[in-house]
């Protein structure tokens, strides 16, 4: 391979590239779940200390802050990859 690319080195980078694509389609499918949830949330008054819409919102929260992470994650070893 050209500029010293190796079979292993391509082969690496998409074993890292899937594993990145297979976890963003996971978050993805939980922020579906969790919209639908909202949507539910909003259609039903409930008095409570926390409606379902605020707890809903911070689940949301909760798991955009973890694909961030993961995100950064992904990002770091496609800097190493490529250095």
């Amino acid at each position: 391979m050209a500029d010293g690319v190796t079979l292993a080195d391509v082969d690496e980078s998409v074993r890292i590239l899937t594993k990145g694509l297979m976890q963003m389609l996971a978050i993805q499918a939980q922020h579906s779940a969790a919209l639908k949830d909202i949507l539910a949330a909003c259609s039903v008054p409930e008095p409570d200390d926390r409606s379902p819409l605020v707890k809903t919102l911070l689940k949301l929260i909760a798991g955009i802050q973890d694909q961030s992470e993961a995100i950064a994650r992904i990002e770091a070893a496609l800097r190493q990859q490529t250095a």
